[in-house]
């Protein structure tokens, strides 16, 4: 009698790791740890992760090639990345990739990237250095976004706002000296805060630097002070 042909059977590789499995369904399911770094590819932390690698190794190791996205999720360093990302997204970072330059300048070690002391760091040697517009851009988009959950004129932030609030997101960069300095509400906000308050938001304002700032950008200031009179501030 003849012999049967015996019949191989097909095997289904995953093309992330390569492992193979018998049954189609099985691969479907699988989720290898480079096929779920591949899937997350267009999650904001991914996005802000992926830059900030690239940067890196383009400023701090000098590499002339260009870091691709399987370099990044094949790196040793990819969680420590994406952990930055997801700190630049749950706090609102005001620049995610200003702040991952400014870490990368100074040196910061990468487990200290995502932490609010490295934040804070920079944003005390950034709010001092940013243009006139993008700071008070963010200040009246703040504003906004506050009057719209208090059904309250933007412009009354300073005025009707909470104390405390307000303080916290001087120190998080959302509201500029630049408006609290000159504006007629900002002033006197100022002004009723206890000596506990204004130390606790001191180094974000320290009244020497904005000084000496308003005094080096005398059109900036015209500029910020026409702005914030014309919208009620």
């Amino acid at each position: 009698m003849p012999k049967t042909a015996v019949k191989s059977k097909e095997k289904h590789k995953c093309s992330y790791c390569y492992k193979e499995f018998a049954r189609e369904r099985t691969l479907e399911s699988h989720a290898c740890e480079p096929r779920r770094r591949t899937r997350a590819k267009n999650d904001k932390d991914t996005i802000i992760g992926f830059e900030t690698y690239k940067a890196f190794y383009r400023q701090s190791q000098g590499s002339s090639t260009t870091k691709t996205f399987n370099d990044f999720i094949s790196s040793p360093y990819y969680l420590a990345f994406v952990r930055f990302g997801k700190y630049c997204v749950r706090t609102n970072v005001i620049s995610s990739t200003r702040f991952a330059n400014f870490l990368i300048k100074n040196n910061i070690h990468l487990d200290a990237w995502n932490t609010d002391a490295s934040y804070s760091a920079f944003l005390v040697y950034f709010i001092p250095k940013e243009p006139v517009g993008d700071a008070l851009t963010r200040t009246i988009e703040y504003a906004i976004m506050w009057g719209k959950e208090k059904n309250k004129n933007y412009s009354e932030l300073f005025r009707e706002g909470s104390k405390h609030r307000i303080c916290q997101e001087i120190n998080n960069g959302r509201i500029s000296p630049w408006a609290l300095y000159l504006s007629q509400s900002g002033q006197s906000f100022l002004a009723v805060l206890e000596d506990w308050e204004h130390e606790g938001i001191w180094q974000m304002i320290d009244v020497k630097i904005w000084e000496k700032k308003f005094n080096n950008h005398v059109e900036d200031v015209a500029f910020a002070k026409n702005i914030l009179t014309v919208g009620g501030w």
